[in-house]
């Protein structure tokens, strides 16, 4: 599955790193990560911080959680505290 998203004409560069974080956190191996009860609200906090957006509707789902934590670390942005 990565590797025929990744075919599809990634780009080298800021956008083919985005899209790499899309594709790995899309994949079936964080569909169960879990998202704490109102944990949309510390996942919408770091969307604020971090360059790539997000579907604001989709931040109670394990996969967005994914894309978020994978740009954070790879940003090295702070962490929001519960």
């Amino acid at each position: 599955i990565i590797r025929d998203a990744l075919a599809e004409d990634v780009a080298f560069g800021i956008e083919g790193l985005q899209h790499l974080a899309q594709v790995l956190s899309d994949t079936q191996e964080f569909a169960e990560l879990p998202v704490r009860h109102n944990e949309e609200e510390l996942n919408e906090q770091l969307a604020q911080q971090l360059p790539w957006p997000v579907d604001m509707y989709t931040l109670e789902s394990p996969h967005t959680k994914a894309y978020l934590l994978l740009q954070a670390h790879w940003c090295r942005a702070p962490l929001p505290i519960s």
